[in-house]
């Protein structure tokens, strides 16, 4: 049962998954009464736009995420993040044009690009070695299951045009719950050691890890922290051998987004 003491932690911030798979959901229903009460009914691209406008978004906020977690840290980038999630999913609730919605959804699509990257190297840090590969399955999870609860919660969609509203009002309702719920959450340790505050990365260990486990922990992240080589450059991606891997990554990413848009539209 090591795993107890880590789970409400990662549980928390898998909600941020949770809103992923209920962002790529929530427009499959409801786009038609969408698009005729907005005024772009029978315009098969703006469809498409609204619903995966939030992919284009995601790109920008996945570029963005790395500098905000080696500046804030874990614990508060997920708070931060939740701002345009909150705000994104509001404004495409309240939206009486078009150019609402797009702008809601793109908003939504930046906090779920950053959290798409950050979620799992939370989990990866908070979580004791021999849970780490089962706890990180709830990243996968927490999209399954917003992908169920939005298809579930747009059955009314069908008999109610303004169904919709509702529905992207409760895409709000998970971003507050991440908000409230990681100022309870601890940071993680592997960030504290990075940026010098080994009393505290050592306090969280104990508190999640265990006493026990504290001391090898510690060990392990100075070493980690000391190799660190902060001056690396985006251009070493290019260069030998790292850049056969950098293009497969590339071109992997390349034809799942392709797919997803597929889908999506």
């Amino acid at each position: 049962l090591g795993w107890v003491r880590v789970f409400p932690h990662v549980l928390t911030a898998s909600m941020a998954n949770f809103l992923f798979g209920y962002h790529i959901g929530v427009m499959n229903g409801p786009i038609e009464d969408i698009a005729r009460e907005l005024g772009f009914q029978g315009n098969p691209f703006l469809q498409g736009l609204v619903v995966s406008i939030f992919i284009v978004g995601a790109f920008f906020g996945s570029l963005g995420s790395s500098a905000l977690v080696d500046y804030l840290g874990c614990k508060r980038t997920l708070q931060i993040d939740s701002i345009p999630l909150i705000l994104g999913a509001f404004i495409s609730a309240q939206a009486h044009s078009l150019d609402e919605m797009l702008l809601g959804r793109f908003l939504v699509g930046i906090g779920i690009g950053v959290n798409t990257v950050l979620v799992p190297i939370y989990i990866s840090e908070v979580a004791p070695t021999k849970y780490r590969g089962t706890l990180g399955t709830l990243c996968q999870i927490g999209t399954c299951l917003g992908i169920i609860a939005a298809l579930s919660l747009g059955i009314p969609s069908e008999s109610d045009p303004h169904w919709w509203r509702t529905m992207l009002y409760a895409a709000c309702v998970p971003g507050f719950f991440i908000v409230v719920g990681m100022q309870f959450a601890v940071e993680s340790p592997r960030w504290l050691a990075k940026v010098g505050r080994l009393d505290d990365a050592r306090k969280v260990v104990e508190n999640i890890w265990g006493v026990a486990e504290a001391e090898k922990a510690m060990e392990e992240m100075k070493s980690v922290v000391a190799n660190d080589d902060s001056q690396a450059s985006w251009s070493e991606l290019l260069a030998e051998p790292h850049n056969r891997g950098c293009f497969h990554y590339l071109y992997i990413s390349f034809c799942c987004s392709f797919f997803w848009s597929l889908l999506l539209i």
